[in-house]
């Protein structure tokens, strides 16, 4: 499969908080037409371990938002000819929310389809979610922790998706959010045009490929993290590895980034670089 990647900058945004340490996206055509051809027919997508957990169910029972369309949708839905650029996204531990809805009705209102596989579609994935102690707890004591799971999850979404026909010709790019960004922060294959993760802070080591643009968003301080000291993706060695990457600091102390005007213009423009 042959997804476009032509870089176009139609939106100049002088107020992003990007790191300065990162290498700016513009006038870097010739080098980024290097970077088409993700999810070849011959690229092999591994199974990742998930234990008791049936991880094809996510990307089985995904909501799908697609332009022109209010109510909400699914995968059967989107035609065999599909031109609207794809995003895949990965809800957080509280499953699909006011948060990820507005992300999805964001980004369909913008012209592009999202697909939001439901984790919760595995009936016996535990829902302990937050940044307490407790929390953090129960999760050390599981066999199968929560990060482990969605990177299968995601990995299996993958396989799931590369065989669809709708996405022959068209860009697909990632975006999860908080647990959904830890498993983008581990696909080590050069299957998206691009990826963005928010409310992670980089607090793995990440596995994306230095040739897969990525953009973080965060805030200065998110409540999840304190406890490791809130780290910044744009301080992280494999971060700055790939000059293509950017990370956007929100100001103040939120786990959350869909009501953020700077958020979502990053993310516009982010998009439109990479699916052009």
């Amino acid at each position: 499969m042959n997804f476009s990647l032509l870089f176009t900058a139609l939106i100049t945004l002088s107020s992003y908080a990007y790191s300065s340490e990162n290498v700016s996206l513009d006038n870097q055509d010739l080098k980024t037409k290097e970077l088409k051809g993700f999810f070849k027919p011959r690229a092999f997508i591994p199974d990742m371990p998930s234990g008791p957990y049936d991880v094809s169910l996510p990307f089985k029972n995904s909501k799908v938002y697609i332009p022109g369309k209010f109510f909400e949708q699914t995968l059967a839905d989107i035609p065999d000819n599909n031109n609207y650029p794809i995003v895949l996204y990965m809800h957080g531990c509280g499953g699909i929310g006011e948060h990820a809805m507005s992300w999805a009705n964001f980004l369909k209102n913008n012209g592009y389809i999202v697909i939001l596989p439901n984790a919760y579609a595995m009936p016996n994935l535990p829902k302990v979610c937050g940044y307490s102690e407790s929390t953090r707890n129960f999760w050390k004591k599981q066999k199968w922790n929560l990060r482990t799971i969605r990177k299968a999850e995601l990995f299996n979404t993958a396989k799931q998706l590369k065989d669809y026909p709708w996405v022959k010709s068209v860009p697909v790019l990632f975006m999860g959010h908080s647990a959904g960004g830890w498993a983008g922060e581990q696909f080590f294959l050069e299957g998206f045009d691009g990826m963005i993760i928010s409310g992670t802070q980089c607090v793995n080591e990440s596995n994306i490929p230095n040739t897969v643009p990525l953009l973080a968003i965060n805030h200065d301080i998110d409540p999840y993290f304190i406890h490791k000291g809130n780290p910044k993706c744009s301080k992280q060695w494999h971060f700055k590895d790939n000059v293509y990457n950017k990370e956007v600091l929100l100001e103040g102390t939120d786990h959350f980034t869909s009501h953020s005007d700077i958020a979502r213009m990053a993310v516009l423009e982010f998009l439109i670089k990479f699916s052009n």
